[in-house]
């Protein structure tokens, strides 16, 4: 992830309805329970928002 966000084996995409700022989320691994990760993105940096599954990952952090 910190070499290539956008590697394939992440399943990268932006979430829906967040705007400012840009709120992306990307899956760690394929096994079940998949590990997904929502971080914020900008030029600068990227901020971590959340990890777990799927249910934990999805709220405000």
């Amino acid at each position: 992830m910190a070499e290539d966000i956008t590697h394939p084996s992440l399943r990268t995409k932006k979430m829906k309805g967040y705007k400012n700022p840009d709120v992306w989320e990307a899956t760690a691994s394929q096994g079940s329970p998949a590990l997904r990760i929502t971080y914020e993105r900008s030029p600068q940096e990227l901020k971590l928002r959340n990890c777990g599954e799927h249910d934990t990952v999805y709220v405000n952090p």
